[in-house]
């Protein structure tokens, strides 16, 4: 039991268990990915959509004579 944790202490103060842990995550998201392949790929489109939408918003704007022929009866 102490071995244990005196390896741990040694490869804490290296940093071997912060690479490990970052290796060990990547490794599960990567597998996550494989297997829900359908999901992730919706996800990006769902993702690059919003950013079409975010740009293409600074270039529409409301003309100036769009307010006037509006009719003020319409209702949406």
């Amino acid at each position: 039991m102490e071995d244990a944790l005196k390896k741990q202490d040694v490869s804490a103060a290296s940093g071997e268990t912060v690479i490990s842990a970052f290796a060990h995550s990547y490794a599960n998201a990567k597998r996550l990915a494989v297997l829900r392949k359908a999901e992730v790929v919706c996800g990006a489109l769902l993702l690059l959509m919003a950013v079409n939408l975010c740009a293409s918003i600074s270039r529409k704007s409301i003309t100036n004579d769009e307010i006037v022929h509006i009719r003020p009866d319409t209702t949406i």
